[in-house]
């Protein structure tokens, strides 16, 4: 699989740009794919992203054909 770096935390770090900021997804995967929020909205809004009103927005990647995940 791709060099993605599982089980970190989300992070947020402010640039010299004023309201600019980089975002830093948590992935979470394994040997069957990945999973990830794009987008929560009480973790973002706590960590001083401006609130979208959405509340959740979610991607997931599975390596294989048949694979099930979250249940």
């Amino acid at each position: 699989m791709a060099d993605i770096a599982f089980e970190k935390d989300l992070s947020v770090t402010e640039t010299g740009i004023e309201g600019l900021k980089v975002v830093d997804l948590a992935v979470h995967g394994d040997n069957r794919g990945w999973f990830k929020e794009n987008w929560q909205r009480a973790k973002m809004c706590a960590l001083g992203i401006p609130d979208l009103r959405i509340v959740q927005n979610n991607i997931s990647y599975n390596d294989s054909r048949g694979v099930t995940r979250g249940i």
